[in-house]
């Protein structure tokens, strides 16, 4: 062993602050991104029968992706408190 001290640990950027902000643990943050990932599917099915519903598909798809990649943020820069 050479006895080097690890890293110091890295700021997360805005972006994952601001997607990841009520989500402390990565349980928390894999259960929204499930639930985000299910409304925008189901909001895709809704929409053969009302069109306007395409706007929702959109938004909840976009947070399933977001939620998605800031956690891979966090597994690759960070950890997880806790």
């Amino acid at each position: 062993m050479t006895g080097t001290p690890p890293p110091p640990p890295v700021k997360r950027p805005r972006w994952v602050r601001i997607v990841l902000s009520g989500a402390r643990r990565r349980g928390t943050a894999s259960a929204c991104r499930g639930i985000a990932l299910l409304l925008g599917l189901l909001a895709a099915a809704v929409t053969f029968w009302r069109p306007p519903y395409a706007a929702a598909m959109v938004l909840l798809l976009l947070a399933a992706l977001l939620y998605d990649r800031a956690m891979a943020w966090v597994d690759r820069h960070g950890a997880w408190p806790g």
